[in-house]
């Protein structure tokens, strides 16, 4: 029945259904992922290190490693192994904070490395439902709504369960995941029955498929002094958003905002209605190459705000509070495309079938190895500075060289796009 709803369903309807039922899914996996960065964990050590900070980097370490696991997998990976993937996944990241309340506090990092490593793959599973479609745009910019307010939202849940409810550190996690699991499920089962790519689409996106090992290698071949530099950037940026998604409290506390419980959520909240706004209407391009030139734009203003806010923030001329919300939606204006919108139009222009999973978890285990080993590296050094101080010398220095970045692929793209003019039809070149 639901199957059959959704295929006689307007594209409209199908887009926005399925876009929302992504966002749930996700949303509802940040609710295993995040709450217990809000936890303290005070006066407590673990080889020599903050235990937070220990549990922090040991599920950032099992998100990375699932990432370079991605990029097999989820390339290679059947639809008709994807739901049960998605649900096998986050029932072992839910046991995973279930054996974190039970055992010892030694254990902590082991089952916090086992949830991140479980959660790694989600964002590629999800994604492959949507893309390779006209109104993959509209569908992704409300899936990408999760990991901006998801973070904030789960955080806050987390906070209300040990302020509100009394629930014990040790069982909060696994008491918020507990709540969100079966979404998870229903949202997994939802998206099953979405109906595949018409012929339309894929003659305006190309087809998509699994891609073996030996094709990957082809398409970097060819690709590789962009692919680099956006992976680059993608690792500058995931540093930043991890540091300011991670420790969100620390920063809160010294901004001395610490007792809005409420502030995770609200602070997320404008910048997910601007990134929506900015990104989701370029669906309305049909032009793959319009949507890549607009693509660079938006990444070039999101670094400019990064380094303009933390400039102002530092020299006393901005409120932390809005230094959060503009460094939040200029670091999200260069996220969220490099999370699937670029590759979706470079795949299309250049008609390449395949799935462009590998592309983005290729990015993200960069991106998330050097992000634990940067807070690995603060600790081992014993870097007392504020988390304000620390994430706005990350941010405006990480900026600057984002900022570069995105000039420099932008130029290679455009040297590639100049020379493909006889081979590229059906394309406005200006």
């Amino acid at each position: 029945m639901l199957k059959r709803n959704l295929k006689n369903a307007s594209p409209f309807v199908l887009f926005v259904t399925a876009g929302l039922a992504s966002f749930l899914l996700y949303f509802a996996m940040y609710g295993l992922r995040k709450p217990f960065t809000v936890a303290a964990f005070s006066e407590m050590t673990i080889l020599g290190l903050e235990y937070k900070i220990t549990l922090i980097i040991s599920q950032v370490f099992g998100y990375a490693l699932a990432k370079w696991l991605g990029i097999k997998v989820i390339s290679e990976h059947h639809v008709s192994s994807r739901t049960s993937l998605i649900i096998g996944l986050t029932t072992s990241a839910q046991v995973a904070l279930v054996c974190f309340a039970i055992f010892p506090a030694e254990f902590g990092p082991i089952a916090l490395f086992i949830n991140g490593l479980s959660l790694g793959m989600i964002w590629g599973l999800v994604f492959a439902y949507l893309e390779g479609r006209q109104g993959t745009e509209i569908m992704a910019a409300i899936l990408c709504l999760s990991f901006i307010l998801a973070g904030g939202a789960t955080r806050s849940f987390g906070k209300f369960l040990l302020v509100r409810c009394g629930v014990a550190e040790n069982w909060m996690p696994a008491t918020a995941g507990c709540l969100f699991l079966p979404l998870i499920i229903l949202m997994a089962y939802f998206l099953q029955n979405i109906p595949p790519p018409t012929d339309a689409d894929v003659a305006l996106r190309s087809k998509r498929k699994a891609m073996s090992k030996k094709e990957r290698r082809i398409f970097l071949k060819k690709y590789a002094p962009g692919i680099a530099m956006l992976i680059l950037t993608y690792g500058l940026l995931t540093i930043i958003r991890d540091l300011r998604d991670n420790f969100s409290a620390e920063i809160w506390s010294e901004l001395h905002m610490e007792e809005h419980i409420s502030i995770y959520f609200l602070s997320e909240t404008p910048i997910a209605i601007g990134v929506l706004l900015l990104i989701g209407s370029t669906y309305r391009l049909a032009s793959n190459i319009k949507a890549l030139r607009l693509y660079f734009l938006l990444m070039a203003a999101g670094a400019l705000m990064m380094l303009g806010s933390t400039t102002l923030f530092q020299a006393g001329y901005m409120t932390g509070t809005w230094w959060m919300i503009l460094l939040g939606l200029g670091l999200y204006l260069g996220y969220v495309p490099l999370n699937g919108f670029f590759y979706e139009r470079l795949f299309a222009l250049f008609k390449e079938t395949g799935t462009i999973g590998f592309l983005i978890y290729l990015a993200d285990a960069f991106g998330y190895l050097v992000s634990s080993v940067i807070l690995l590296l603060k600790n081992l050094f014993s870097l007392s500075m504020e988390w304000i101080l620390f994430v706005g010398n990350v941010g405006k220095y990480g900026s600057s060289i984002i900022l570069t970045l995105v000039l420099l692929t932008a130029l290679y793209f455009e040297k590639i796009l100049s020379k493909s003019k006889k081979t590229v039809k059906n394309e406005q070149w200006h």
